[in-house]
């Protein structure tokens, strides 16, 4: 698999805003509010400031797991003003917070709609757009990946595997051997895949409503903390280096 590139050169000093980070799956039941989660606390572990905004009107994970921790605006992207709104809270977001969305499932055809807009309103901002597009196993996930690639290039799209549809990339098939994939790959799109947090844990955490960069409401037993910590590391490894596309340590 390929792995996150990692080439900025943190001796030179930011010149942009952090960017905005979008958590894309198109259809339901992809696992992206579950993997917006996951990057939004590792964000948050690293000690990045956030401006998280939760989109996904029917399965809000962000509002639910990081309203009490960081933060969460809601917003309604199908109300007429909807992205507007949206743009307007970017606009008001300081400089170097990233700033997180988490999309609804099935919003691909007004997301390419709304593309040309996105773009314009992120370079006034002097905000790159960064995707993380969490993919099943399936071929939806390959085909669809084009709404992401209308919002951010492929140097800024992140394909990532959902380890509850494979235990390891290579069981990706469908993936692994598409025109699409050799593309992507091409013009320099990463990978990385999202292994699966064990049941027991998730259950816990989820009752907890926890977020997972502060545990300490969950009161995880021994072997659940350890097996969270072997999964975490593991999600810290595949994010690591998207500091460079997050613009350098916070």
């Amino acid at each position: 698999m390929a792995m996150l590139a990692s080439n900025a050169d943190f001796t030179n000093p930011r010149t942009k805003r952090r960017p905005i980070v979008s958590f894309l799956g198109d259809k339901g039941g992809t696992g992206k509010s579950f993997g917006g989660r996951a990057a939004t606390g590792w964000f948050a572990a690293n000690g990045y400031q956030i401006a998280a905004f939760d989109a996904d009107g029917r399965n809000g994970h962000l509002s639910r797991y990081y309203e009490q921790s960081i933060g969460v605006t809601r917003v309604t992207l199908r109300d007429p003003l909807g992205w507007t709104s949206l743009y307007n809270h970017w606009e008001q977001a300081d400089d170097d917070s990233v700033i997180v969305v988490d999309y609804p499932g099935n919003i691909g055809a007004e997301m390419a709609q709304e593309a040309a807009r996105m773009k314009r309103v992120a370079a006034a901002l002097d905000r790159d757009l960064i995707s993380i597009w969490v993919a099943a196993e399936e071929e939806d996930s390959i085909w669809l990946l084009e709404t992401a690639l209308q919002v951010a290039d492929a140097r800024h799209t992140v394909f990532w595997m959902n380890g509850r549809f494979g235990s390891d990339p290579s069981k990706f098939e469908l993936w692994n051997g598409s025109q699409t994939r050799a593309r992507f790959i091409g013009n320099g799109g990463i990978e990385a895949f999202l292994p699966v947090l064990p049941i027991f844990v998730r259950t816990k955490i989820a009752r907890a409503r926890a977020p997972f960069h502060d545990l300490s409401s969950a009161a995880l037993g021994l072997t659940d903390q350890i097996d969270f910590d072997l999964w975490w590391s593991a999600v810290s490894m595949q994010l690591e280096p998207l500091v460079d596309l997050l613009g350098g340590p916070a």
